[in-house]
C-alpha cells in the first residue's frame, strides 16, 4: 500500500518504553501493563536484557491483531438486527486485480491479498466497527478449480475472523451453469425450466460446474447465518429463470438443509453506467443501443 494511506489505515502510535530494575534474584518474572493502545494493527514487543558482566540479548515478539474499533456489529447482532455486506474473496487469486483497470476507485489497503491476517482482521475490524454484523461471500459456482480456490479463501477468513463476524454466501453463476445446457429451453434472456434435467448440473458439478453442495459444511459452521434455524443464501441473477422454478428451488432447499434462499430478480446496477471509471457502462450501453435487451427492461 502508499506510504501516505498509512496514516488513514494504522494509528499513529508512539513508541512506548518501560525500564524493569531486577532484584537479584535467580529467577525473576515481570510484567508490564500498556493501557490505551489505539490498536487497528499487530504490535511488536523488544526486549534487551544485559547482565553484570556486560553479556546482552535481544528479543523481539509480534502481538496478535488488537482492534481499533469496538464490535458494534455483534452488539447489533444480539438485538436481532442484521447488517450485511457483499465480500468479494476473488484477490489477487484467482481474480487479478489488474483484471479490473481501469478502477474508479482504489482501496486504501492497496492491491490485498483476501488470505492475508493483517487484510482480514483490517477488513473485520471496520466491517463489524461500523455495525455490519454479517459478510456475504461471493462465490461463483461455474468457476471451475477457481471455485474451488475462492472457497480455500473464504476458509482461511472464517479462520482468522473468530467470533467476530457471521457470514453467508451469494452463489453467482447459478443462471450461467443451466445455460451451458444445450437442452435447456430459452426465450431471448429468458432460461424456461422443466425438470430437473435442466439444473441437474447445480445439484452434482462438472468440470467447469461445482456442486451446490460444497457449501452444506459451511451451513453448519457456528458462525454460519440463519434465519431461525434455518441456513440462509443468496442466490444471484435467478431473474432470467422462468417455468419450473417452484421445484427448482425445493430441490434446492433439500439439497442444502432446507436453507432459506433469498434471490434478486431485479438488478439495479444493469440500467446504470455509473459503476466504470469512465462512465461507459461497458457491455450495458452496447445492450441498450440494439434495442433488444431484456436486463435493461428489467431492471427499469
Amino acid at each position: 500500500m502508499r506510504e501516505e494511506d498509512y496514516p488513514k489505515v494504522f494509528p499513529k502510535e508512539e513508541v512506548r518504553s518501560v525500564k524493569i530494575r531486577p532484584r537479584n534474584l535467580e529467577r525473576e518474572i515481570f510484567s508490564v501493563d500498556f493501557e490505551d493502545l489505539k490498536g487497528g494493527r499487530e504490535y511488536i514487543i523488544k526486549a534487551r536484557v544485559e547482565d553484570v558482566a556486560g553479556n546482552e540479548k535481544r528479543v523481539a515478539v509480534k502481538t496478535p491483531y488488537i482492534r481499533q474499533f469496538e464490535n458494534i456489529g455483534r452488539e447489533l447482532y444480539e438485538k436481532g438486527v442484521i447488517v450485511m455486506a457483499n465480500y468479494y474473496p476473488f484477490y489477487p487469486n484467482p481474480h487479478s486485480w489488474e483484471a479490473l483497470e481501469p478502477m474508479a476507485v482504489h482501496p486504501l489497503l492497496g492491491k490485498y491479498d483476501v488470505t492475508d491476517d493483517i487484510v482480514i482482521n483490517k477488513h473485520i475490524d471496520w466491517t463489524t466497527g461500523f455495525g455490519i454484523n454479517t459478510f456475504i461471500f461471493s462465490w461463483p459456482i461455474h468457476w471451475g478449480s477457481d471455485s474451488v480456490m475462492v472457497l480455500r479463501n473464504i476458509d482461511k477468513i472464517v479462520s482468522v475472523s473468530g467470533n467476530q463476524i457471521h457470514f453467508t454466501f451469494q452463489v453467482e453463476g447459478i443462471d450461467t451453469a443451466i445455460e451451458w445446457n444445450p437442452n435447456v429451453q430459452r426465450d431471448g434472456w429468458k432460461l424456461i425450466l422443466k425438470d430437473k434435467s435442466d439444473w441437474e448440473v447445480i445439484l452434482t458439478g462438472d468440470t467447469y460446474v461445482n456442486s451446490i453442495t460444497k457449501l452444506k459444511p459451511y451451513m453448519r459452521h457456528e458462525n454460519y447465518f440463519k434465519l431461525g434455524d434455518r441456513p440462509f443464501i443468496f442466490l444471484f441473477n435467478t431473474a432470467r429463470l422462468y417455468g419450473n422454478v417452484e421445484e427448482f428451488y425445493d430441490t434446492l432447499r433439500g439439497t442444502l438443509d432446507n436453507a432459506y434462499i433469498m434471490c434478486n430478480y431485479v438488478d439495479t446496477w444493469a440500467a446504470s453506467s455509473t459503476y466504470t471509471k469512465d462512465g461507459s457502462g461497458g457491455w450495458l450501453l452496447k445492450c441498450e443501443e440494439s434495442g433488444n435487451c431484456d436486463l435493461i427492461r428489467v431492471a427499469n
